[in-house]
């Protein structure tokens, strides 16, 4: 992930990034993320995201993923049938969580995606779902479950309309989101 761009929104400092590249992912990661034990280990741009937000010139608490920039695009593979999207979706949510619990620890309290296919927003929100309703099962994962139905949201929309119209709402709602997440949960802390 790189294109980077930080700017303002009211009160609220948004960072957002995107592929410098084409990255698909496919059978081979759904492949690997079946195997792993346990929450796979983060990735390459998991810890690249990260550290992008640490060395922000402001202090961010709107995150921008984009599916696609001038320079690349992630995509899931095409060959991909429905139920391996969905499959792969479940997987990455899985895999994301650590990082996910990161960005709360870094004070990001709204995760938007934006300029990704169709394709991509079907199965990564099935795969959300699917591991909401397994988090929602269990107590000591309520945090985690708050996470995946509050904190990340899938647009079907292009960045430059959720600059203009979207931004501007999530950034009135931040605050009162950070302040909610702390009476139920306690101030983020590392796990």
């Amino acid at each position: 992930m790189g294109c980077f761009e930080e700017f303002e929104v009211g009160t609220q400092t948004v960072l957002s990034m995107g592929p410098t590249r084409d990255i698909r992912i496919g059978r081979e990661r759904l492949d690997a993320l079946r195997a792993a034990p346990g929450i796979p280990p983060g990735s390459a741009t998991d810890d690249a995201i990260t550290r992008a937000i640490e060395g922000a010139t402001g202090h961010p608490t709107i995150l921008v993923l984009r599916g696609a920039t001038e320079h690349g695009t992630w995509a899931m593979q095409p060959d991909l049938s429905r139920p391996e999207r969905e499959e792969l979706g479940y997987h990455l949510m899985r895999s994301h969580l650590p990082l996910y619990r990161r960005l709360l620890e870094l004070g990001i309290w709204a995760h938007v995606r934006v300029d990704w296919g169709p394709n991509e927003i079907e199965g990564l929100e099935a795969g959300a779902a699917r591991l909401a309703e397994e988090l929602a099962a269990q107590p000591e994962a309520k945090r985690d479950h708050w996470i995946l139905q509050v904190h990340s949201q899938w647009l079907l929309t292009s960045y430059e309309d959720c600059k203009a119209a979207i931004l501007p709402r999530i950034a009135r709602v931040v605050e009162s989101r950070r302040r909610a997440y702390e009476r139920t949960f306690g101030a983020p802390s590392p796990t």
